[in-house]
């Protein structure tokens, strides 16, 4: 079978035959042209240079729509960087439905794309006819993928242009490495840095960027300029004081590392936990928005961490607010499962414009690239001491008028008490820091509008000639010549103040076109209607808010107009001024020589006498020359432009086909996708059957005569599907396919830790990895024991448990056998097969127990070697490994963002439980985020209630994993507590393991234990008094009249179920070999350790 689905990962866009229909603001002009100069006429290889406008300004835009026409077009590939999901996506939609029109590409007619990250294409699929990749850098990080790039689409090409979203990050080493391989790979290299920050948040960083972008900045505008010109919003700054007291939980060397640069969460997360879990606080920043809803409008609150973002969503709802949460951190309350980042997609769609959400709660994820232009107010709830993470909050806010968002912002900080110990990042401050006041014009400072001469009315019909863009042209030069010639002007002054607040007489005159003369007549003539009570009510004009009558205005008598020529925002502005002040209405005139002037007029009488050229040229020219001074005068011609306007006149008489704007949307064909090559997850996208199908057959061809399903690897066996994964033996990553064939089952713990994920360290990075066999194989195990005999040769097997049987082999079997080792209750060596546990059949027939992870298998021959003074030196390979799917580890925007394992926090392991699970079969899951510490599979631990537990397993993000460290949400799986001894807010710390604990317990009956129908050993009865017991632990018996023994414990039962340990309060029954049961019948017995 080889079905074949629709990849929306990877396409065709066909470029549509009409226009884009993109206004650029002048900021984008004049980008353009820098650009151009720079990049393009310079020929200069390499280049690398940022583009660095305000967050709101278009950066992506302004540089995909000069990269679609002067590079793509012309057949140059393109490579599109960024470290998150929706920068890709955002970046893709641009190039596909924004910027795919033949205005724009003039020589292809079509173009190829993919979009390659965890959750979007792979390498492995990338072909030589990829135009456009849209990537992350960790998925082409590796030398496997890289490969694929290099080798499918870079090879036979001599040239290439990278850009890199986001360009601050490019400091970072994997960012740097990226960059260097790919310059080595193309003799002609260019590169484009796109940011609003062109700073580096780490010291030790900052000159990486000028080191990186060596030809520094093609273009940068302040944000000022932006809002200036209507495309950024006018900010208001609000601060709140919160009452919250924070400076006696901070001592002074963390008052230290904050002053020099780390962030609030470096210090740990109990200063940040305290600030989110403050119920005051929280109350406050949900009361300030609801007692000014009318006026913050749509929000987005910044939060501190995870758990202030769940809080505040609850009481924001509480309280009738419509909010809803996103996270880049993607796991669900009970932090083991994670959300899809089509539940994030959903809800920014939900609080877009038109939306059903007022409020949306974020940490990190709305800081770059995701566009949500009509948002009114941020909430900032978390301090910081970076300048890129506060402008990238503000700047959410920042979309004004001319960008489909808000004339106003509202950036509310909420102001904890530091005692100004600490010195966060203020945002009032920043804006003015970020102001180029030198670049004020005169319209700005004396807030005057310029006197329009009649020389200048015609300046607008020549944009085709002036205008840096020259795709604006067709659609200048599709309305006729004389709409472009104003019909009239209202001509009016009012005393107003400028700046330095002197009194001035502005004057003003509005042009009114064709297009714009019933919208005008229409508002004057109702202006007294609307605005008179308002006037009689209001003696001070300043006190009126005048903005947002214009605003409603607008709305009103111009949002069908057509686009050319524009209307002015300012004139309404000024018209409605006009008669707050006066009571009166302006008067109008009516250019009443316009018709005199009419180009298309004289284009038509020579239609109509069909003049040959040269009657033509005569009668062009006896018409200029007739009244030369007042075509110049009038319409600020020269005589060139004036026989070029009757040209183009003509032809659009003659041929109107030409000059009608097509607004047809360009068109997308998806790649097809053999489902062979697809993952399980793909496939269930778009075939839940066959998958569903597919997954039986992978679970029924790893099932064994008694019906479990078993381990590809190791052999493990469980009636538990839960406890396997489906893996592809060769990956799809490295060429592998979605069949049966390829296709196996492994444990949970196996299938994470292949080391096979696509964002995996490269080879050349890795110093772990052993085999160079299985490196080239996409096979390199994250998990081997290797032991070093003491000749020096060495033994180590194709997995762990074949180096573990050869071992015990290498041992002597008798000899390990006298150890008397016992696992889970069961001796290490042993002629009886069990179905419950995996067993490894040695060469002398007897079997093996091996229900053991890597870790547990070193140390059981630890054991022996030291037992047995073999002289070996026993290593793991192991990556201690920290367990990862598909997902990008650059979130934060604070830090560098390197390969590797983090870093374990060596501190007192703590951790507050935020939720409690029971797992049936399994026990009690705690839920909480790591305070401070490591801790291990094995650990024992205490509760703030003296409760004891022995950690069984510990999850991370839906895997098991060995260890887990400081400020990682995980679930400790701490067996069969009962639930009702445990509360939510109760903390965990790790017990000293060098420290001894009692045990206590009295024995209440006893039993025999039995073994294929023969006595073997005792069982006891009873409930746990003081401590914790562990498999294995030796106690020792007593009955209080001098009588005691000492035994060791074989096997531990809560409920019948067998366990690896038991706490205090736990009824159990203890079960130990070579004890005679009427013995201890015959007294009131008790075992203590």
């Amino acid at each position: 079978m080889n079905n074949i689905a629709k990849t929306t990962n990877a396409g065709t866009v066909v470029v549509s035959p009409g226009e884009s229909g993109i206004k650029l603001y002048p900021h984008q002009i004049e980008a353009f042209d820098k650009m151009t100069k720079q990049i393009v006429n310079a020929g200069k290889y390499p280049y690398k240079g940022l583009l660095v406008l305000p967050t709101g300004g278009g950066k992506t835009l302004t540089a995909a729509r000069w990269i679609a026409q002067n590079i793509l077009d012309k057949g140059i590939k393109v490579l599109w960087l960024a470290h998150r999901h929706e920068l890709l996506e955002q970046a893709k939609k641009t190039f596909a439905e924004k910027l795919a029109f033949k205005d724009i590409f003039k020589e292809k007619s079509q173009f190829n794309y993919r979009l390659i990250s965890g959750i979007h294409d792979m390498a492995v699929n990338i072909k030589p006819d990829d135009d456009i990749i849209f990537s992350s850098k960790d998925s082409l990080r590796s030398d496997r993928s890289f490969g694929f790039l290099k080798n499918n689409w870079l090879k036979g090409n001599d040239e290439l242009f990278l850009v890199i979203d986001e360009a601050h990050h490019a400091p970072a080493k994997t960012y740097r490495k990226l960059i260097e391989r790919l310059e080595a790979n193309v003799p002609k290299f260019r590169m484009l840095g796109l940011t609003a920050t062109p700073i580096r948040t780490a010291k030790s960083e900052e000159g990486y960027m000028a080191k990186i972008f060596t030809d520094d900045m093609v273009y940068k505008i302040d944000l000022r300029s932006l809002i200036r010109q209507g495309i950024l919003s006018e900010p208001n700054f609000e601060e709140v004081e919160t009452g919250v007291d924070l400076t006696k939980d901070l001592d002074e060397e963390q008052i230290r590392k904050i002053n020099e640069g780390f962030d609030l969460e470096s210090i740990g997360t109990d200063v940040a936990k305290k600030i989110a879990d403050n119920n005051e606080r929280n109350n406050l920043i949900v009361s300030r928005y609801i007692n000014n809803k009318e006026k913050y409008g749509k929000t987005i609150v910044f939060a501190v961490n995870k758990e202030n973002v769940i809080a505040l969503n609850k009481l924001f709802n509480e309280n009738g607010v419509k909010s809803d949460f996103v996270m880049s951190d993607t796991r669900d309350a009970s932090g083991l499962h994670n959300i899809s980042s089509k539940d994030n997609k959903e809800k920014i769609k939900r609080f877009r414009k038109g939306g059903d959400l007022d409020v949306l709660i974020n940490v990190n994820i709305l800081t770059e690239g995701t566009d949500v232009p009509d948002v009114q107010s941020v909430f900032l709830t978390r301090p910081t001491q970076s300048t890129i993470l506060m402008t990238q909050m503000m700047g959410r806010a920042l979309r004004g008028v001319k960008a489909g968002g808000t004339k106003d912002a509202f950036i509310v900080t909420f102001i904890d008490q530091w005692s100004d110990k600490i010195a966060w990042v203020n945002p009032e401050k920043l804006y003015i820091d970020g102001l180029d006041f030198s670049d004020f014009d005169p319209e700005t400072r004396k807030r005057i509008t310029r006197l329009i001469a009649i020389s200048k009315i015609e300046e607008f019909a020549i944009l085709s000639d002036k205008v840096i863009d020259p795709d604006k042209k067709r659609l200048i030069e599709s309305v006729d010549f004389i709409k472009r010639i104003p019909k009239g002007v209202y001509k009016f002054s009012y005393p107003y103040h400028d700046s330095q607040d002197n009194p001035i007489d502005k004057v003003c005159e509005v042009l009114v076109y064709d297009n714009l003369e019933k919208a005008y007549k229409t508002l004057i003539e109702e202006i007294p209607q609307k605005f008179r009570q308002l006037k009689e009510e209001m003696d001070d004009v300043d006190k009126i808010d005048v903005i947002n009558l214009t605003d409603t205005c607008e709305e009103e008598y111009f949002a069908d107009v057509e686009l050319y020529p524009a209307y002015r925002p300012e004139d309404i502005d000024d018209l409605i001024r006009y008669y707050l002040i006066t009571g009166e209405t302006p008067k109008y005139y009516e250019f009443t020589e316009r018709e005199n002037y009419d180009i298309t007029a004289i284009a038509q009488y020579i239609i109509d006498q069909d003049f040959g050229l040269k009657a033509s040229e005569e009668y062009i020219k006896s018409k200029w020359n007739s009244d030369q001074d007042a075509w110049s005068t009038f319409s600020d011609f020269t005589e060139k432009i004036y026989r070029r306007e009757i040209m183009l006149a003509k032809d659009r008489i003659l041929h109107p086909e030409d000059y009608v704007v097509v607004y047809e949307k360009p068109e997308e064909n998806f790649e097809d996708r053999s489902y062979e090559d697809m993952t399980m997850a793909q496939i269930r996208e778009v075939d839940p059957a066959y998958e569903k199908w597919l997954r039986n057959q992978v679970f029924e061809k790893f099932t064994d005569e008694k019906g479990y399903f078993y381990s590809a690897q190791s052999g493990y066996k469980s009636k538990n599907r839960w406890d396997f994964e489906i893996d592809h033996i060769t990956p799809i990553s490295a060429g592998g396919k979605t069949n049966l064939d390829n296709l196996q089952l492994l444990t949970v713990r196996e299938n994470r830790g292949k080391g096979d994920k696509e964002d995996e360290p490269s080879a050349e990075e890795s110093s772990t990895i052993s085999n160079a066999s299985d490196i080239e194989s996409g096979k390199a195990e994250a998990s081997q024991i290797r032991i070093v005999r003491s000749d020096g040769t060495i033994l180590c097997e194709k997995n762990p448990t074949l180096t573990y049987a050869k071992a015990v082999e290498e041992a002597g079997i008798e000899r390990v056998k006298g150890l008397n080792i016992v696992k889970c209750g069961v001796p290490l060596i042993g002629k009886e097969k069990s179905d419950k546990y995996n067993q490894r059949l040695l060469s002398n027939g007897e079997l093996l127990f091996s229900n053991l992870n890597t870790q547990d298998k070193k140390k059981v021959l630890e054991k022996i070697n030291a037992e047995l003074s073999l002289g070996w030196v026993i290593e793991s390979t192991e990556k201690e490994a920290k367990i990862s799917d598909e997902k990008e580890k650059s979130d934060s925007i604070d830090t560098p963002i390197e390969e590797g394992e983090p870093e374990q926090d060596q501190g007192p392991f703590s951790m507050v439980v935020e939720d409690i699970f029971y797992i049936s079969g399994r026990g009690v899951s705690l839920v909480g985020v790591i305070d401070s510490g490591t801790i291990y599979v094995g650990d024992e631990v205490v509760m703030s209630n003296g409760r004891r537990a022995i950690v069984s397993s510990i999850e991370l993000a839906s895997s098991l994993v060995e260890w887990a460290t400081r400020d990682e949400r995980i679930g400790l799986m701490v067996g069969l507590i009962d639930k009702k001894n445990l509360t939510k807010g109760m903390t965990v710390k790790k017990v000293d393991p060098t420290a001894k604990t009692p045990f206590k317990m009295k024995v209440e009956d006893t039993f025999q234990k039995n073994v294929s129908g023969r006595i073997s050993g005792a069982g006891v009865n009873g409930k746990i008094a003081i401590g914790t017991l562990k498999l294995g632990n030796p106690v020792k018996f007593s009955n209080g009249k001098d009588s005691s023994f000492t035994t060791v414990v074989n096997q531990i039962c809560i409920k019948g179920v067998p366990c690896d340990s038991a706490h205090e309060g736990d009824r159990v029954s203890l079960y130990f070999d070579s004890v005679n049961c009427k013995k201890i019948k015959e007294g009131d017995w008790t075992i203590e350790r």
